[in-house]
């Protein structure tokens, strides 16, 4: 029998390390061949001078590293990156816990406020810089003319060495603090209602912090058994619907029993009722109450419409610009309502670029890099979270470290690659870099964690196959999880420009960032209308789309553990 048990188990962990190496492997492979080997490549050919022409390599050792840190434009390159750097994250973070804790509470136009919010993270960066390039001009753009109003001179913005990393900043902390509102919003979210609601009641503000006892920290102090009310019991009325919720906190304060009829055991059996009624504190008086929540509500839509205005500005101003005379696009003081609304731009732009191919490409390329992404990234993320496996901490370090590695430092090795394999200006060439992706396979292994292996044992007990279990036990517990991720992995693939840029020669292959960067007129002469009407035809479906999901996507943002 003990022999008969244990090549049972040999068995049982044979399949289950053939069905995790079985899962991980399309991933593995093509992290191997578009990641990690171009890569590789690139810190080869570091240690060499590279005639790709001749196909000749001259081995340098460190000389290309000691000319790079001896060229004056890569130190100052490097010095603008760790500014930039150093800068955007605690600012970008900083005003969107602010904002998070403002959005926290119940308003009205609360849905509303939050799409505005999250808006410039679903448009195309080509598109954003395209409107704030307009803002930033130094003739007619919108910072200038706020600056002229407060009688200060104009500055030159992008033009000047000196403010043009400024200039950048302030789009990137624009373009970002949605995304990171979010993140911050799902995480305060999770917490509990009543521990807002107990804040309030006590008198604390949104940023308070005191030395009693902060209602969304647990208290280390051990309390004393008659004065360790939790405070939403202190103004509670008391529901017997909600008693075994509303007793468990107290129970937790006061270290007793819990039993499971709503009683604690130890100090006379009384039932939550009684306790509430022993307990309770008066009710604090209503009109002093009324007018400090009414105080505090408008001071929450002064700050949250503030910063609404600043997140909508660039896009009306497109839209605004889009739609007015040319007059009116070149006014001082600027029309911020057209004399008369024209689409004279629209018609001008579609008519100078294929916008409905644009469409087409990017919908093509986002669809597939999603589809191929969450379905290796389902089966390699269930692999990771539910298998025990030799190297199985390595690997997913492995997958984790691309996420380190910026595309454009492997681009030049990997488009030799593909070159050689003949995907250059090709749909396989465009996708090769999102065939799979590390952020959808770490998202997707921290879903599946949360998910209770009893359920997946009962379906192992009940006959289902492994892949069986994946498609119809585990991914509808993580629906919502999984449209979010494909959502974020899309809106990636939407956006991107960069590696298009570089790998598409024609233009029947160009992605809509691409047409947008393309747009302009190629000998410098610029017509600011129909600029701006491309920027609203490339940026109006995601906004669209974004305005539709955006609940459903916050939600899920939750369950993936982004918070």
């Amino acid at each position: 029998m003990i022999h008969a048990a244990r090549r049972s188990a040999r068995w049982m962990y044979r399949r289950h390390y053939f069905h995790a190496y079985a899962f991980i492997s399309p991933v593995i492979i093509l992290f191997g061949l578009f990641r990690v080997w171009p890569s590789v490549q690139t810190l080869y050919f570091s240690f060499f001078k590279v005639e790709l022409l001749r196909q000749r390599l001259t081995f340098l050792g460190l000389g290309n590293f000691l000319d790079m840190f001896q060229d004056g434009v890569f130190r100052q390159a490097l010095q603008n990156t760790l500014v930039y750097a150093l800068v955007i994250v605690p600012v970008s973070a900083a005003l969107a816990m602010v904002l998070a804790v403002l959005f926290v509470e119940e308003f009205r136009l609360k849905e509303l406020f939050k799409a505005v919010y999250f808006s410039p993270t679903v448009t195309s960066t080509t598109a954003a810089a395209v409107v704030w390039w307009w803002l930033y001009n130094p003739q007619y753009g919108q910072f200038n003319v706020f600056l002229r109003l407060l009688h200060l001179p104009p500055q030159p913005w992008l033009l000047s060495s000196h403010q043009a990393l400024s200039a950048i900043i302030i789009f990137s902390v624009w373009k970002t603090l949605g995304y990171n509102l979010v993140i911050y919003l799902a995480g305060l979210q999770a917490i509990p209602a009543m521990f807002y609601e107990a804040a309030l009641l006590d008198g604390a503000s949104p940023l308070a912090d005191d030395d009693t006892g902060h209602p969304l920290r647990p208290d280390p102090r051990p309390q004393p058994r008659s004065t360790g009310l939790h405070p939403v019991l202190r103004h509670h009325p008391g529901r017997p619907g909600r008693r075994q919720q509303l007793l468990r906190p107290l129970s937790l304060r006061q270290r007793l029993p819990l039993r499971e009829d709503g009683v604690r055991l130890g100090d006379g059996l009384d039932p939550l009722r009684q306790h509430l009624e022993r307990h309770r504190r008066p009710a604090p008086l209503q009109p002093a109450l009324r007018g400090r929540l009414l105080i505090r509500r408008s001071l929450v839509y002064v700050a949250i419409g503030a910063g609404g205005l600043v997140m909508a500005l660039p896009f009306y101003w497109m839209l605004v610009t889009a739609v007015s005379p040319a007059p009116d696009i070149i006014s001082f003081p600027p029309r911020w309502i057209p004399s008369r609304v024209i689409f004279d731009h629209f018609q001008a732009a579609w008519a100078k670029a294929p916008w409905m191919l644009y469409y087409k490409n990017s919908l093509v390329v986002a669809v597939i890099s999603v589809g191929l992404s969450m379905l290796f990234g389902l089966f390699a993320g269930y692999a990771f979270a539910v298998y025990r496996f030799p190297l199985r901490t390595p690997l997913f370090l492995l997958i984790l470290g691309t996420l380190m590695v910026p595309v454009q430092v492997s681009s030049v090795a990997l488009y030799v690659f593909l070159s050689r394999i003949g995907w250059v200006d090709s749909y396989a060439g465009i996708l090769a870099p999102n065939f799979a992706s590390a952020l959808g396979v770490f998202l997707i292994r921290q879903s599946i964690s949360v998910v209770p292996m009893d359920l997946i044992e009962a379906a192992r007990i009940d006959g289902a196959g492994e892949i069986r279990i994946v498609l119809a036990v585990v991914a509808p517990l993580i629906k919502p999880a999984l449209a979010t991720i494909a959502l974020l992995l899309f809106l990636g693939s939407w956006n991107d420009f960069l590696w298009p840029e570089i790998i598409i020669n024609s233009e029947r292959l160009r992605t809509l960032p691409v047409g947008i960067a393309l747009f302009k007129d190629p000998y410098g002469n610029i017509d600011y209308g129909p600029l701006m009407a491309a920027g609203v035809i490339a940026t109006a479906p995601m906004l669209l789309a974004y305005a539709v999901s955006q609940r459903f996507m916050i939600r899920g943002v939750t369950l993936t553990g982004l918070k």
